[in-house]
């Protein structure tokens, strides 16, 4: 009984219902929710007020109904259900384990009654021990108790539902896209993936292979499926943890088996959000076994069916590096347990190569479903667990831990134990639908719509989960003085972990994210993220904050435990910058990180006080540097900070130093003299690429100083020459030279393929040419992106790249991310419901929609004529609506 039917937590009664197939219990909640009742059968958003939660499990019918009724009514119902021998009439909601809400009055478009739901999941407790073939949803929220209706895993041939039904997770694994195919949940801890590199010189590169997989090879040499892998990265490589099953069907010895090689063929690999299938096979040809995997947020589950002439069976666990890495990490010190002829644990660290050498510790725990013969392990880093028995199928769950062996055991039992292989792959991809249908998007033809969700999907791979359910978590200390400043402390040993790596506990209800490839992901995902996933944003600003606050700087890229010195500049800085501007941090907390990060004393940012600018550093490196600058002055001007706002306005001005008029670009520096600079000539190479700009060409970056759009137009020559400049890149410039990496996606001088030039095309929106803006979108995303293993330009860098689509899909890019707004472009879409803050709704409404209709003829937000190219972060994020006319005919203006 409770006084109001305000309060958080109103009452929880247990009712028997008998009945003559099974017992139903009745669980009356009622909680604090965002959830008003209309007609007594739909669910509106609106005032916040005590809500009944019927939650009736039923043995049988496998399914959960959701009855949403006033405080007091769920009694007299139990009542009415008993008398009628169990049955509970009542107008319900049902989740399905599509991720759709259903009613007797059809599906619901309003997300608050399952982020009711999934707020009541969070706050109970195991109420029962499962069967190991329960539901989907039974597994998703085991720690509930909840049935929902069953259906027959995609893998078997059923058919997936909603946007989960669009995303193609092969779209990127060729070419030099980097993703990975495996099965993971979004921003989730451990992938299950397999880990493969090229057989021949013929084949893909290793460089295509760093998230272990490329589908230009028919067949790939398999290292086994890995727990951890870096989706689009351009540099390192994880692959950590591999379970490799190996067989024969003769005699042959366990030497012998492990010494041939083992090939997976890329054709025989199917997968979808939260699944993975493939066939391995021996050197001779014959088939070794098909692989089935999925994974929960911590853990992973994996079925290995071996041919029926088997004789030998076997599943090597390996933490050493797999052979044939292009960058890969080097294990230093790893440990196994067996516990039980079904059970063995370990822990390993290791250092990752290609980003700076950071720190990877890891903890896990394999649960077999048939016993092994005690097997060796005292050979480095990986053990053979040998099974005896007439079944060909072996089942194997894994938990898995950043922190340490305690955790994983404790993940096993919380998100693997007694679970199927179907039950968890179902559950994966409802959290994969309910994420994904924050952004719902009516698009054609349907190669377009895979595109866009497929991007979608890439985009929520990172940053990934370090911490457990209680906040712990491990971050390495920062370097001591002498060693590299951008790096942590060196921890070679298991032993060192609670000096070097110590334990760390996130405040109550946060969590830790870790892997940010800052450099690429600052400029567009950061925002996409804020705008429609505002609460995950949140953890990972948080994040950011608690890793500066440990290192005393915010580094370029950040790897899992540690800091890292690969790319330049102080993305991080950016991002805090721009969440605290957009209200999704704590403004006073973001400032006290960016001011620490942006006075520490490195990569020559002391320089700037003493020389002016930022001496010694590369012009790529300066504008980054810049843009730092320009963004915490803005954020201390929204905080009337004056005397912050000063001080970094002379450093973000300070980048333009670096500007040549003669050259008409950003160089390099060879001397200051009272102001006036002396620069080396590289006018006749601006095309090409030199050690002064990072992934990147002189002329590329004359428009990289986005953090100040007036001025960067201004040192051009103002609007007219800006435009000619920006007409001479597009259109007649050549083709970056071979001396720059990495750039691919190329028109011209474009190079949509790295993120130095992404937002250059929508800066003719900000030059008073929103046309050429709309009709260089509609040639790019047509041009460069489809829904095939080569569908993307570039590498995905951790989603910056499927960021970009996703949001000129939508019909806007934010060029400068600290600006908080977002300049219009050419909308792909027909309509759109961006589910923002707050459970908000934003709409876009598309007319006159077509493939030759690329121009947008006029607009309106919330009824009114839009006289700018951009909409504010502010005005997407309290809910309206957004008209775009089409047209044929470029207009003037917009």
């Amino acid at each position: 009984a409770l006084p109001t039917p305000m309060s958080s937590l109103a009452v929880v009664t247990l009712t028997a219902l008998p009945t003559p197939m099974s017992s139903l219990a009745v669980v009356t909640l009622t909680v604090r929710a965002c959830i008003s009742f209309a007609n007594g059968d739909r669910v509106i958003s609106g005032h916040s007020l005590g809500v009944g939660i019927a939650l009736i499990v039923g043995a049988l019918t496998q399914r959960f109904a959701v009855a949403l009724h006033p405080p007091g009514a769920a009694q007299h119902q139990a009542q009415q259900s008993s008398a009628a021998g169990g049955a509970i009439h009542q107008r319900s909601l049902t989740l399905t384990s599509e991720g759709d809400w259903v009613s007797q009055s059809g599906s619901l478009e309003d997300d608050s009654a399952l982020s009711s739901l999934l707020q009541v999941r969070d706050s109970l407790q195991p109420t029962k021990q499962h069967r190991s073939d329960h539901s989907a949803a039974d597994d998703l929220t085991r720690h509930v108790g909840i049935r929902w209706k069953r259906v027959p895993h995609h893998a078997s041939g059923a058919r997936r539902a909603g946007a989960t039904s669009n995303v193609d997770v092969f779209v990127g694994t060729g070419g030099h896209g980097h993703t990975f195919p495996g099965a993971t949940t979004p921003w989730g801890m451990v992938v299950a993936t397999p880990w493969a590199h090229a057989r021949s010189a013929g084949g893909p590169s290793n460089w295509d292979t760093q998230s272990g997989f490329n589908s230009d090879a028919a067949e790939l040499t398999f290292h086994g499926m890995a727990h951890s892998a870096l989706s689009g990265a351009g540099s390192g490589e994880l692959g950590e943890l591999r379970l490799k099953p190996l067989a024969s069907s003769a005699d042959d010895s366990w030497a012998s088996i492990r010494e041939q090689e083992v090939t997976i063929p890329t054709g025989s690999c199917k997968g979808s959000p939260g699944f993975f299938s493939g066939k391995t096979r021996m050197a001779d040809g014959k088939q070794l076994c098909r692989i089935e995997s999925s994974a929960t947020p911590r853990g992973a589950i994996h079925r290995f069916s071996f041919n029926a002439n088997t004789v030998k069976r076997g599943v090597e666990i390996i933490l050493s590096e797999s052979p044939k890495s292009f960058w890969g990490y080097q294990l230093h010190e790893s440990n196994l347990t067996v516990v039980s002829d079904k059970e063995i644990q370990g822990c390993a660290i290791s250092s990752v190569s290609g980003i700076g050498s950071a720190e990877s510790f890891l903890c896990f725990v394999a649960v077999f479903d048939q016993a092994f013969e005690a097997p060796d392990t005292s050979a480095r880093g990986a053990v053979l667990l040998e099974f005896q028995g007439s079944r060909k199928t072996i089942t194997a769950r894994v938990a898995f831990s950043r922190t340490a062996l305690q955790y994983a055991q404790g993940t096993y039992q919380r998100e693997l134990a007694g679970r199927s292989l179907e039950s968890v792959a179902d559950a994966a991809q409802l959290l994969w639908q309910h994420a994904l249908r924050r952004v719902r998007v009516k698009i054609d033809p349907p190669e377009r719509q895979r595109i866009f969700y497929t991007a979608l999907y890439h985009s929520m791979l990172a940053p990934t989960l370090i911490s457990e359910e209680d906040g712990a978590y491990r971050v390495q200390r920062r370097a001591r003085p002498g060693d590299q400043p951008l790096r942590g402390e060196p921890m070679l040993k298991l032993s060192m972990m609670d000096e070097k790596m110590p334990l760390r506990f996130a405040e109550h209800g946060r969590r830790m994210f870790a892997t940010y490839s800052i450099w690429d992901t600052f400029r567009a995902l950061h925002p996409f993220m804020n705008l429609v996933h505002p609460e995950v944003s949140a953890d990972f600003g948080y994040s950011l904050t608690a890793f500066a606050k440990e290192w005393g700087f915010l580094p370029p890229f950040q790897l899992i435990q540690s800091p890292a010195d690969m790319m330049e500049g102080d993305g991080g800085s950016i991002i805090l910058g721009t969440m605290a501007r957009e209200g999704i941090i704590d403004k006073n907390l973001a400032l006290e990180s960016i001011r620490a990060s942006r006075l520490s004393a490195i990569d020559m940012r002391e320089s700037i006080e003493k020389q002016g600018y930022y001496r010694g550093a590369t012009v790529s490196a300066a504008l980054l540097q810049g843009s730092a600058d320009s963004c915490i002055r803005r954020l201390a001007e929204d905080m009337g900070r004056t005397d912050d706002v000063a001080l970094f306005k002379k450093r973000a001005d300070a980048a333009f130093v670096y500007w040549d008029s003669d050259q008409q670009v950003f160089a390099p520096i060879r001397s200051l003299t009272e102001g006036q600079a002396s620069f080396t000539a590289i006018s006749s190479k601006t095309a090409e690429g030199s050690a002064a700009f990072r992934e990147g060409t002189a002329l590329q970056y004359s428009f990289a100083a986005e953090f100040d759009v007036e001025q960067m137009i201004e040192r051009h020559g103002g609007a007219e020459q800006f435009v000619e400049d920006l007409d001479y890149f597009f259109n007649e410039a050549p083709e970056p030279g071979q001396k720059v990496a990495d750039l691919t996606g190329n028109l011209h001088q474009l190079s949509l393929g790295n993120e130095v030039t992404m937002h250059v095309p929508y800066l003719y929106s900000l030059a008073g040419q929103a046309p050429k803006t709309q009709a260089l979108v509609d040639e790019l995303v047509k041009g460069m992106f489809s829904d095939t293993p080569n569908g993307l330009p570039g590498n995905d860098d951790m989603g910056a790249m499927s960021a970009w689509v996703v949001l000129s899909m939508l019909g806007f890019y934010p060029v400068d991310a600290c600006s908080t707004n977002f300049v219009m472009g050419r909308p792909f879409i027909s309509a759109a419901e961006l589910i923002v803050k707050d459970g908000e709704v934003f709409r876009i409404q598309v007319h006159n929609q077509g493939e030759d209709n690329k121009y947008i003829q006029r607009a309106s937000l919330n009824g009114e004529d839009m006289d700018k190219p951009y909409l504010s972060f502010d005005e997407m994020s309290q809910g309206g609506e957004l008209h775009i006319w089409m047209t044929q005919i470029a207009p003037e203006a917009m």
